[in-house]
C-alpha cells in the first residue's frame, strides 16, 4: 500500500469458513480492529473505519432484497 493509498475490505462477519476453526476472516478482523460497544464498532486504532449496510441499501433487483431479507 502506497502513500495516501486506501484499503476497503468486504466481507460478512456471519459466514464460517470452517465451522472447527478458531478464526474466521472478516470476523477475526472486527475483534482485532475493533471494539464493540453497544450496537457500534469503535476503532482500536486511528484512521480505520467501519461502515455496515443494511438491506435498504442493496441497489439490486427486488429478489436480491427478498433473499437477504430471508437470510438475516
Amino acid at each position: 500500500i502506497g502513500v495516501n493509498s486506501k484499503v476497503i475490505v468486504l466481507g460478512d462477519p456471519s459466514q464460517l469458513y470452517n465451522a472447527d476453526a478458531k478464526r474466521q476472516g472478516m470476523a477475526d478482523a472486527l475483534q482485532k480492529f475493533f471494539i464493540k460497544e453497544e450496537d457500534k464498532h469503535v476503532a482500536k486504532y486511528p484512521d480505520i473505519g467501519y461502515f455496515e449496510f443494511s438491506i435498504d441499501d442493496c441497489m439490486r433487483s427486488d429478489i436480491v432484497k427478498t433473499v437477504l431479507e430471508a437470510y438475516s
